[in-house]
């Protein structure tokens, strides 16, 4: 909230004097005069000083004032903000974030206590706190001590303190006036850096009033956050969107003012008889929170509750659910749809952990309260029961006293004509509620009531339906609410851990799948999975599970125990998966299973999910096919979803569900459309809308899909079909048996199922392959067959007599088509390969021995990829055959199941095992390189690096030896001495710096473990040296490194970078570190200069020792702003600011300390020629 400037002398503005106020204690103050921009920028302000962030057409229900925190802005910290008016008489909503919370306190006690603002006060409503420290903070006085070390006054800081006066007397006056209002107290769980440490700011208990009018709840935030949301769709904002919806749907729901103004005190003395102030908002806030925006409307949408809500008579809606399939938050769902109809609706939530919730008495006080606020006429006949009541307080007897005195003879006296709607929740944990039933068919008999019942058991545990005097729809959560789970998982997506998002939609997909309709098993595994931080937590928490699941889990064993069929397989199930000391793939377990029980399984996954429940479920889908566009590229699932990652980002676009494993998947030649295809349907997919186009059943396993522009799908079956599809109509155009243009000695083939296919929509040609027979070629122009191939003659096509069948089965096929060629590439199960011209067809050539699994033409038709069964891949020219270049992967023996290109011919995809890599490829030339440019002989192996003073310059460094050489002609220019290497440079590595290197060797190079040794050189020093010639061959210059390492007295264990003029290094105890480099040596003799460097040690930070195993596996550099950036696990971490600290407290990076100056050498400026 900023108020005016012009309301305030100039003495009263912070830091204009040296007055010491605090800032709760100051009758009005001001932040400071704004320029106009930042004015604009905030929002036109009115009169009182507030920001209008929106002003509503109509009249406004409620004004909504938001007021931030300290260094807050009504830009920076207000974001989707419900409608908020600046005029009219309605009612107000506060909302403060951190101290703005105390500021609001202040003021409505001041409101109380002047009379001129009464008419101000009186309009106050609710109020919510978000972060608010009501207690104080006891970072408070951490927080003093840090800044009285920097200049100017923060009077504020001390109302911080949970021992400050103004704090003890808001929270004295505060109660006295706020017995009216709702308070609604949200809290961070999450930390926060605050410069000199990471903690929470406000706890718990110092951000809650413990008030019985206020609610309390927490919110998955840190203090920063809380008030400032990056969505709609993040859950705190959800949070605190629904907790304002429910206290303006509450004040609009509530009854006339002048009545309630009236009835105030007579309210007061009904809710002490009662035992009740409210109605039970706290469990209808604690529910409806968990609700996520869109849930829940497949039940208020559903035909049997528009009938149960829209009925003439009487009638009982019964909601069965098994535990934890959301009934609580379905029923909150409930309350808010007939509340926002406005509609008289009365609830209660019985909860079996809370004795006072677990029985009828509870629950017919409450109904009372309500009927009373909704109804004068109720009010006065409960009123009247109440100065009769003679016995003990309702609160300690029995339910029928309640029933007879309250009910009765008093509420069942009045006549409502209005329809009455009553939401009674989990009526299984009440202890009485066959005896329930009773009482609601006596008040059916007297009101049009309409109840709302959910509960685990069905109506039958309660009631026979002999005797059942009520009408009653009956209706049980099955899946239903599977929908609802998914966009649960979808909302919480970036707070599962995965490298990528598909990673994490993969494990949403294994929760949704794994849920069988349970919420509360989807909720407990995602709070235990923002609680694992390795792979092995997170398999764990996957895999296992979650701790407060025992009782479920239990019920789960008992109806497994008691079921009629799957006991025996259950428990062998049961047995394999816990005794095995791994996880078992389905194959696995199905062998091992059948072998155990000696019997046969027809499906062992529907075994495993009818039998076993949640308890034993297959792991993560595995990748089937992949297909690239210009732009993307579509993954198919075994699960059958299809991701789309985009190539550029390498990011998730889209999730398609094809409800099949995916079999073929091809991209339209535009791009924009994309087929799939299963064993029972293909679909078609818009990638703009990510909406389906279209979808067509098929009779046999889909081998391959193309398309003939975007009218046109040719769709190939296993059943010896081609199927035309026209997307344009929706309709088939043709579907052709290739079968059936056979030759006579050929139609055995008819009898076969092809094992796999290819589509060339370039070339016209359909290549089908079946086990142990030659190339089948149909011509999809001509409606015919085009040909078949043999492996070491080509085409067949003039034959007169059948040749012999094939000798040897295709692995696989590919089509390359270019303007030069029309070829495709067949690979055999004996290793060898063949290129045919399918114009003349002919063999273009063979590569024998190459043992291809897979195998992919760029679109080029330049280069042929091959991966064999050890999945190693050769990429061969494709015209001559020749290898261009083998990529070997040590340490995956995995099999490459597919290869494909990029469009851009510069990338591979590979898939293997559960994943898919980008490897890409550049060409050094167009023309074939066959005869190297220059060449250099050497005895040793020789380390490279490029100059970054000159890019003309290429070094060379042997032994100790340090080379330039000319980039076009390979001429040695110089050639320097480095004194302290001694022969051992084994490695050369250039920082991201203009002029230093490093180079690291080992001081004893032919002795096991012996430590290394790094040196930092200077560019300079090495290239502004005389330039070679034949008589100082052997008198060449030596050059000292511009740091030794081994004067730093630390053992280092790999160097950083360069910032500022000092290197900065990482030490053996994880310390980063910096040193002083650039010494004069003019001044300071060998002796003083290691001694000075020894000095100009400093230990900034270390890395945790969670983090230190990633240290030494990931690129660690400095950016020359001093940034410290590596990447943990998945993300680039990025430390600011690092290099400002040290163990010791602050220190400029810009001096090296505030007694020692070391002297630099000045900048060598002269120009380097070549």
């Amino acid at each position: 909230m900023d108020l005016p400037s012009d309301s305030v002398p100039p003495s009263t503005v912070p830091g204009a004097s040296g007055s010491t106020r605090s800032l709760l204690g100051r009758s009005i103050t001001r932040r400071g005069v704004k320029s106009a921009a930042e004015d604009e920028q905030e929002g036109q302000k009115g009169p009182l000083g507030l920001t209008t962030l929106y002003e509503p057409d109509n009249q406004a229900i409620v004004d909504l004032v938001f007021v931030h925190g300290l260094n807050g802005g009504s830009v920076t910290c207000v974001h989707y903000s419900p409608v908020m008016s600046s005029k009219g008489t309605a009612p107000i909503i506060f909302v403060g974030h951190s101290m703005g919370g105390l500021v609001i306190k202040k003021a409505y006690i001041l409101g109380h206590e002047l009379p001129e603002y009464a008419s101000l006060v009186s309009r106050v409503y609710a109020i919510f706190f978000l972060g608010t420290p009501h207690q104080g903070a006891g970072i408070a006085q951490l927080l003093s001590r840090v800044l009285a070390l920097a200049p100017g006054s923060r009077p504020f800081v001390k109302d911080l303190s949970p021992q400050s006066a103004m704090l003890q007397s808001i929270n004295e006056a505060f109660p006295r006036y706020s017995q009216n209002l709702q308070l609604f107290s949200f809290y961070e769980t999450l930390p926060m850096y605050y410069g000199i440490g990471k903690g929470l700011i406000v706890e718990k208990h110092c951000a809650v009033m413990n008030y019985p009018n206020e609610r309390r709840t927490y919110l998955d935030a840190n203090h920063r956050d809380v008030a400032r949301f990056s969505a709609r769709s993040e859950p705190s904002y959800v949070l605190v969107r629904n907790a304002l919806a429910m206290a303006i749907e509450n004040q609009r729901s509530s009854p006339d003012p002048s009545w309630r103004d009236v009835k105030r005190n007579d309210l007061l003395v009904l809710s002490k008889f009662l035992g009740v102030s409210s109605a039970p908002e706290d469990d209808l806030m604690t529910h409806d929170f968990q609700k996520h925006p869109g849930s829940c409307e497949w039940f208020t949408q559903g035909e049997a509750f528009q009938q149960w809500r829209d009925g003439i008579t009487s009638k009982v809606f019964w909601l069965r659910g098994r535990p934890g399939a959301g009934k609580s938050v379905l029923a909150s769902h409930v309350i808010s749809h007939l509340c926002g109809r406005r509609l008289d609706c009365s609830y209660y939530f019985f909860a079996e952990g809370d004795k006072s919730k677990t029985s009828i008495n509870p629950f017919l006080r409450s109904m009372a309260w309500q009927m009373a606020v909704l109804h004068p006429e109720a009010f006065s006949e409960i009123s009247y029961a109440s100065n009769n009541w003679q016995d003990t307080p309702v609160d300690k007897v029995d339910h029928y006293p309640v029933w007879r005195h309250v009910f009765s003879t008093a509420l069942l006296k009045v006549r409502l004509k209005k329809p009455q709607y009553w939401v009674i929740d989990a009526l299984d944990e009440c202890k009485n509620g066959s005896e329930l039933f009773k009482f609601l068919g006596k008040l059916q008999e007297k009101w049009p009531l309409h109840v709302l019942v959910t509960s685990r058991p069905g109506l039958e545990a309660y009631v026979t339906h002999s005797t059942l005097p009520m009408e009653v729809i009956s209706e049980t959560i099955m899946e239903e609410n599977k929908s609802d789970i998914e966009s649960f998982l979808t909302a919480n997506l970036q707070n599962l851990p995965g490298a990528t998002i598909g990673a994490q939609q993969s494990m949403a997909d294994q929760i949704l799948r794994n849920s069988n309709g349970c919420f509360l098993w989807v909720n407990l595994v995602l709070k235990e999975l923002r609680q694992a931080h390795t792979s092995a937590e997170i398999s764990q928490v996957l895999d296992s599970n979650p701790s407060d699941m025992d009782a479920f889990y239990s019920r789960i064993l008992d109806g497994m125990s008691h079921a009629k069929f799957g006991k025996d397989l259950a428990r062998a199930i049961l047995t394999w998966t816990t005794c095995a000391f791994r996880p078992l793939s389905v194959e696995e377990i199905q062998y091992a299973v059948e072998k155990d029980m000696k019997d046969s399984v027809d499906d062992i996954e529907k075994s495993i999910s009818s039998c076993c429940g949640n308890l034993v479920y297959p792991r993560l889908a595995k990748p089937m096919n992949i297909a690239s566009s210009k732009d993307c590229t579509a993954l198919a699932l075994s699960n059958g979803n299809v991701l789309i990652h985009d190539n550029a980002t390498l990011l998730e676009r889209h999730t398609f569900k094809q409800g099949e494993p995916v079999r073929s998947i091809a991209f339209s030649s535009t791009g924009k459309l994309l087929a799939t295809g299963g064993a029972k349907t293909v679909q078609i997919w818009d990638l703009d809308s990510s909406e389906q186009v279209l979808a067509f059943k098929i009779p046999a396993v889909c081998m391959a899909l193309a398309f003939d522009g975007d009218d046109v799908l040719v769709a190939v079956t296993k059943n010896n079909l081609i199927i035309y599809w026209c997307i344009v109509d929706d309709a088939p155009l043709d579907t052709v048996d290739w079968t059936s243009d056979l030759r006579e000695g050929n139609l055995q083939l008819r009898l076969k199922q092809p094992t796999m296919a290819a589509i060339s929509v370039a070339q016209g040609l359909l290549a089908v392959i079946y086990r142990g027979e030659d190339i089948v070629l149909w011509s999809l122009n001509g409606d015919q067959v085009y040909d078949r191939y043999t492996k070491d003659s080509g085409s067949r096509r003039f034959e007169l007599a059948k040749a012999a069948d094939g000798s040897t089965t295709v692995w696989v096929i590919a089509f390359s088509t270019t303007i030069e060629a029309n070829l495709l590439v067949a690979a055999y199960s004996d290793g060898d390969l063949v290129v045919f011209d399918t114009d003349s067809g002919t063999c273009r050539g063979s590569i024998e021995g190459i043992n291809a699994q897979t195998m992919s033409c760029s679109p080029d038709g330049r280069t042929l990829a091959t991966a064999d069964s050890h999945g190693i891949i050769h990429l061969f020219d494709l015209k001559t055959l020749k290898l261009i270049y083998r990529i070997r992967f040590d340490a995956d023996a995995l099999r490459t199941k597919m290869l494909v290109f990029t469009s851009d011919n510069l990338r591979l995809l590979d898939i293997r095992g559960h994943q898919f890599r980008h490897d890409t490829l550049w060409s050094l030339s167009p023309e074939d390189m066959e005869e190297y440019i220059a060449r250099i002989d050497g005895n040793t192996k020789p380390r490279w690096a490029v100059s970054p003073l000159n890019d003309d310059v290429l070094v060379r460094f042997e032994s100790s030896t340090a080379s330039f050489f000319s980039w076009k002609t390979l001429e040695r220019i110089r050639s320097v001495d480095l004194a302290p290497t001694q022969n051992n440079i084994e490695s050369v590595a250039a920082l991201q710096h203009p002029q230093y290197l490093f180079t690291a060797g080992r001081e004893r190079p032919h002795e096991r473990g012996s430590p290394t040794t790094y040196h930092l050189w200077d560019f300079r020093d090495l290239m502004f040296q005389p330039a070679l010639t034949d008589t100082s061959r052997s008198e060449l210059v030596t050059v000292e490194p511009a740091l030794e390492f081994g004067a730093l007295g630390l053992k280092v264990e790999s160097v950083i970078g360069v910032a500022n003029e000092r290197i900065i290094f990482l030490t053996r105890d994880n310390w980063v570190c910096s040193a002083q480099i650039g010494l004069s040596e003019s001044d300071l003799s060998p002796t003083a200069r290691s001694s000075r460097i020894a000095e100009s040690v400093v230990r900034h930070f270390f890395i945790p020792d969670e983090w230190s195993s990633l240290v030494h596996r990931v690129l660690v550099d400095v950016r020359p702003s001093g940034e410290i950036i590596f990447v943990k696990r998945t993300e680039l971490a990025v430390i600011r600011r690092g290099l400002e600290i040290t163990e010791r407290g602050a220190f400029n990076t810009r001096r090296t300390s505030s007694t020692v100056v070391l002297q630099r050498r000045p900048a060598d400026k002269r120009p380097i020629n070549v």
